[in-house]
């Protein structure tokens, strides 16, 4: 447990840092701003899966580093040639998106796609290579530095009036996570011995699972995420998708970064768990501890949501709480199977994950096309896409937990807890809300609420056994 509170730490840090500079660049931009940079990472988010076929995701597998060796090289021998492409291909991609006004916002950006993938490829390649050397603290330090470069970039940019700072600090906060790593990667002797070409190959050859079907897997649950905000970012203007965004943030980048931690830590223990025939365990363990994490901010949003957006991001973001009403258990959910997503590659499910995937692209894309033959407004369709895929993603959590073993009944146990103290915690701020109280008023009780939930927690956990010590799945 040692590691998982290491990062989850640093993670929270990472978050505070990221999360607290965030009123500041509500109030430097405009959501029209937010929303091309949502689209750009959004494009970005689609190449990123197939830009090494997902080798570098068996770096955990080989028991001798000589062999891992030659798996990472071969992942950073394709994502050198995907970011050649990428390269190649966005100059002619410029002028097909000049006919819509979303697109003529996003041309101007599309020669950093490139590098941005550059920039997030290099610093997966070396995060996966940290985290077989279980150099979690190197991991974590990477991650405060993007937190304070990226927020300081845009911050500044913001402040000298140049509107597309929130993609160029995106891209530069990246960059300078990569260079803080690069000597930690050296210290670990991954350049000093280069594996020969026939090594890579044969890494290629046993491997070849995660490029069949993980590759497809990942790259269609890339697009059953960001498949949403590039179609609203076609049928409304990109305001919507800036709003979006402000939900995702609030949300996903919180989760994300102690979701990161807990999936890194159970990367890293969970090869031996299962040949130990501890995956069990330990896959309930993250899923209680994510849960634990997750269920009173998601609460908060669909409890509160315009009035926090409003005194936290300004008046000009109540839209976007009110789109939180609706999204947060999707948005929360998809965080939670991110999290435990590790656990089709420590069991070599990819079928099973190829076909989670396809039902999330199948059903997403359902309920897309349904907004539009319907002509939807913005508001009715993000309740759908929220409706929908809840629903998907609770279904594939229970695929991931399934193929670790993990039984029904603890798992639901696990999270029903925290969703329960989340509850009590809250029901003073319904209240607020119900009375038509102030919007700073019902912040402040929102506060006390958090710090409510944060005691009573802590306080579960101290006095019960780790959730699934002991006990095995059937």
């Amino acid at each position: 447990m040692g590691a998982v509170v290491g990062m989850t730490g640093g993670s929270a840090l990472a978050a505070v840092v990221t999360l607290g500079v965030q009123p500041v660049l509500a109030r430097l931009f405009t959501p029209a701003d937010f929303g091309i940079a949502e689209t750009f990472a959004a494009l970005l988010a689609l190449a990123f899966p197939v830009a090494s076929l997902r080798y570098e995701d068996a770096l955990v597998l080989p028991e001798r580093d000589d062999d891992a060796r030659a798996v990472w090289h071969l992942a950073a021998a394709l994502t050198a040639v995907a970011v050649a492409v990428v390269a190649a291909l966005a100059p002619l991609a410029a002028p097909l998106l000049t006919g819509t006004a979303s697109g003529a916002a996003l041309a101007p950006f599309l020669w950093l796609l490139a590098p941005g993938l550059l920039a997030l490829r290099a610093q997966r390649l070396a995060d996966a290579w940290l985290v077989r050397q279980r150099r979690f603290g190197t991991i974590t330090a990477a991650n405060v530095a993007r937190a304070v470069a990226t927020g300081a970039w845009r911050v500044g940019a913001g402040t000298l009036g140049h509107g597309g700072g929130l993609v160029t600090g995106f891209v530069g906060g990246n960059a300078l996570a990569v260079a803080a790593q690069v000597r930690p990667l050296v210290q670990t002797g991954l350049f000093t011995a280069p594996p020969s070409l026939s090594a890579m190959r044969a890494a290629a050859r046993r491997y070849r699972r995660f490029a069949l079907f993980t590759t497809p897997s990942t790259l269609l649950a890339a697009l059953s995420a960001r498949l949403p905000l590039l179609a609203l970012a076609a049928m409304f203007p990109l305001d919507v998708v800036g709003h979006l965004g402000r939900v995702f943030l609030a949300l996903a980048v919180p989760l994300g970064f102690a979701g990161g931690a807990l999936s890194r830590v159970l990367t890293a223990d969970g090869a031996d768990a299962r040949r130990s025939g501890t995956l069990a365990p330990l896959a309930l363990r993250t899923h209680a501890l994510h849960a634990s994490l997750a269920a009173w901010p998601c609460l908060a949003l669909v409890v509160a949501g315009p009035d926090a957006f409003e005194v936290v991001f300004g008046p000009l973001w109540r839209e976007a709480g009110l789109y939180a009403r609706v999204a947060a258990p999707w948005v929360v959910l998809a965080a939670h199977a991110a999290t435990l997503s590790p656990l089709f590659d420590l069991t070599e499910r990819h079928r099973r994950d190829l076909a989670a995937t396809l039902a999330l692209f199948a059903g997403t894309g359902a309920a897309l096309a349904a907004a539009v033959l319907v002509e939807m407004s913005a508001f009715h369709t993000i309740a759908l896409l929220g409706a929908t895929g809840a629903v998907l993603r609770a279904g594939h959590i229970a695929a991931l937990l399934r193929v670790a073993h993990v039984r029904a009944a603890p798992a639901v146990a696990a999270a029903a807890a925290p969703l329960a103290t989340a509850a009590l915690a809250l029901a003073p701020v319904a209240l607020a809300v119900a009375s038509g109280a102030a919007p700073l008023v019902t912040v402040g009780v929102l506060v006390a609420s958090g710090l409510a939930y944060a005691a009573l927690e802590a306080r579960r956990w101290a006095g019960a056994r780790m959730p699934g010590d002991g006990s095995h799945g059937a």
